[in-house]
């Protein structure tokens, strides 16, 4: 189509100038201005290439769709810490270059349950409010004693409603040759009449749509503001377990795509 365009021009200069040669002798000539190249493909019945663009953050859904499309020297690039994956499914090659039009893309889509432990991650919680998270969502959280023996989620929120504080006066003394030092402090605990707290608490969640379920280890701590005592949840190896979280997703691509024609990589990759 582009050199048909360009013939046009060519043969409309040319007469041009024959025109103007038989009617004048002066140094002159066409100057081609107004030229434009113009896609017609919208006229056609149908496109010049095939071009589609597809999304999605289920990972069952994105690995089906790809394995549905034609390809041509297809490659697929992870990127494990924001949980995406694209694949171009028309590369080509350094001999028959295509342009890559036909692609697709995956970013892993997080679940509620997840973000809800990550917001809670560090976060200082009333008596009352850690009471009702752990209420409202009972099938995510586990509670063990030390010796590994299940607790109720309803046994440990009466423990953390009736948590108390309780501050107790010291003094202390110390006599050498030529000095004496006193000092007195102030000891603080949390107790509770129902019983202790456990130390670490369970979670288990499928972090992301697509990845198996995951049981994160939670270190609970008392906090005390004044007279206001509460808890803080704190998610044990909590960066690890992003990294964990990360390889679990490459290497189950990786798996998905072993008998596709699909090159797959870490990394990004463009055309």
């Amino acid at each position: 189509m582009t050199s048909i365009i360009s013939n046009e021009k060519n043969e409309t200069l040319k007469l041009l100038q024959a025109a103007l040669a038989s009617t004048t002798t002066a140094s002159q000539m066409v100057i081609p201005e107004g030229f434009s190249l113009e896609n017609l493909e919208k006229l056609n019945p149908t496109r010049d290439s095939y071009r589609s663009s597809f999304s999605s953050g289920d990972y069952n859904d994105f690995v089906g769709y790809c394995k549905k499309q034609v390809k041509i020297n297809a490659i697929c690039s992870i990127n494990a810490d924001d949980m995406q994956a694209s694949v171009i499914f028309d590369r080509g090659d350094t001999e028959s270059p295509l342009h890559g039009k036909n692609n697709a893309r995956l970013t892993m889509r997080k679940m509620t349950a997840f973000k809800l432990i990550e917001h809670l991650n560090g976060e200082k919680l009333s008596q009352k409010r850690a009471a009702e998270i752990f209420e409202d969502n009972i099938d995510y959280f586990g509670f063990r004693d030390d010796e590994g023996n299940p607790i109720t989620c309803s046994a440990i929120c009466q423990r953390i409603l009736k948590m108390k504080v309780q501050s107790e006066q010291s003094m202390s003394s110390e006599v050498q040759s030529f000095s004496t030092n006193q000092s007195s402090y102030e000891a603080i605990a949390v107790s509770s009449q129902e019983g202790p707290l456990p130390e670490i608490i369970y979670f288990t969640c499928e972090p992301y749509l697509g990845l198996a379920k995951r049981e994160f280890d939670i270190r609970v701590s008392p906090s005390v503001s004044g007279k206001d005592v509460g808890i803080t949840l704190s998610i044990i190896n909590y960066e690890k377990n992003l990294e964990d979280i990360g390889q679990e997703f490459k290497e189950k691509l990786v798996s998905s795509f072993e008998d596709e024609e699909i090159e797959t990589y870490v990394g990004s990759f463009t055309l």
